[in-house]
């Protein structure tokens, strides 16, 4: 007879199998049919980027900066909780088996999140086709020499802004709204 710990741990390992191969698939699928991350990118893709990037958008940090964090601290204290309890007598080692599911499951649910919101679009066209620029290699010492020629004109051009006394850039009025509807624009067109 299961019990219901034996069913829940069956439940988050075959959870965590199922969101494994769906990500597995989803890569597969993105990177071996043609056209299947660009039809993802124009038509589900949004859909994320409406409901749940928006909401995140209003943090003024890193949501899953933090989260990494978290999930770290949590994953040592919650393994060493389970070890001294297992160790005093407390707690059974299938505990250990539980533990190591809900972790499993958690991870196996963050790598799908990762293939939907942003793996698929590796397989989609570059922003380079789609702008109409040409694309084509470029060697490490011409990557080398446009970066030393793009610092010197930023450094060039440094001396023509205004500065406040710790050197920082002093912004005028307005210009923050200007950059958000410049990059909402520039988000809407490509």
């Amino acid at each position: 007879m299961r019990t219901k710990e034996d069913k829940r741990n069956l439940g988050m390992g075959i959870g965590g199998v199922l969101c494994l191969l769906a990500s597995g698939l989803l890569l597969v699928t993105s990177s071996q049919i043609s056209g299947f991350g660009e039809w993802y990118a124009s038509t589900l893709y949004p859909v994320f980027v409406s409901s749940v990037g928006r909401g995140f958008g209003l943090i003024p940090w890193s949501v899953a900066e933090i989260g990494l964090y978290v999930a770290v601290i949590a994953f040592v204290g919650s393994f060493l909780s389970v070890l001294c309890r297992i160790l005093l007598g407390k707690a059974s080692v299938k505990k250990l088996l539980t533990w190591l599911l809900t972790w499993f499951l958690s991870a196996s649910v963050l790598a799908l999140l990762y293939v939907l919101l942003c793996g698929i679009n590796y397989h989609r066209q570059s922003f380079a086709t789609h702008a109409g620029l040409a694309e084509q290699p470029y060697s490490v010492e011409e990557l080398k020499g446009l970066c030393l020629e793009l610092t010197e004109k930023v450094n060039r051009l440094s001396t023509q802004v205004e500065r406040d006394e710790g050197g920082c850039m002093i912004l005028s009025e307005g210009v923050r709204e200007e950059a958000v509807a410049a990059m909402e624009g520039l988000g809407e067109e490509y």
